[in-house]
């Protein structure tokens, strides 16, 4: 698995910020894909530790749609005390897509990418889930986030980036498009969460 470097953003509006730019990402979820997610979690009951909060950068009311960077962004307020436990599951399927954990060193935000070699039918449901434990030996007592997301079949030019982030939200591509204008550091990232009304957790 790889655990992508964090990069400090830093929301200058002086690079390519317009009004004109702003009109360009519009994002076309995908049809008849409505679902409530788990992206923000939630105090755990039965646990006597307070757990870090944690946020998956993912829209609320609905399943979205990732491509080839099979990148997902996560922001945990602080450190927690246990390795993040990592899986991706087919729903009403027992065993695992994929699984790994990883000790995470900085809060903050925390890209993670699926390995290059999981496979992932394109347009079929998959569950991808965050545990922190509250103790190792009570995984019962654990928070977590947890989306459906979908992998796209449509494959895409590496260009320059606003372009290319204006060209995936279109084709209804969220994960894809936000890890680039996260990667890249431009302002079109916090625009991009604005647009679909994700506030960012403290």
């Amino acid at each position: 698995m790889k655990i992508l470097p964090l990069i400090k953003l830093t929301f200058g509006f002086a690079l390519i910020s317009t009004s004109a730019m702003a009109e360009t990402l519009t994002y076309q979820p995908p049809p008849r894909k409505e679902q409530q997610q788990q992206a923000i979690s939630s105090a755990s009951r039965g646990c006597r530790r307070k757990l870090p909060k944690m946020q998956l950068l993912a829209p609320l009311d609905h399943i979205a749609m990732m491509g080839e960077e099979k990148t997902f962004l996560l922001n945990l307020s602080e450190l927690p005390p246990f390795p993040l436990q990592l899986s991706v599951l087919e729903p009403y399927v027992p065993e695992s897509v994929w699984e790994d954990q990883v000790k995470v060193k900085k809060s903050g935000f925390l890209p993670i990418s699926l390995p290059d070699n999981i496979n992932l039918d394109p347009n079929k449901d998959y569950i991808f889930t965050v545990v922190i434990p509250c103790d190792e030996d009570s995984p019962s007592h654990s928070s977590y986030v947890r989306v459906l997301f979908q992998k796209s079949s449509n494959q895409y030019q590496k260009e320059e980036p606003l372009k290319q982030i204006s060209r995936l939200l279109a084709g209804g591509i969220w994960y894809d498009a936000l890890w680039i204008a996260y990667f890249h550091q431009l302002p079109q990232f916090k625009q991009i969460l604005e647009k679909q009304g994700i506030e960012m957790e403290k």
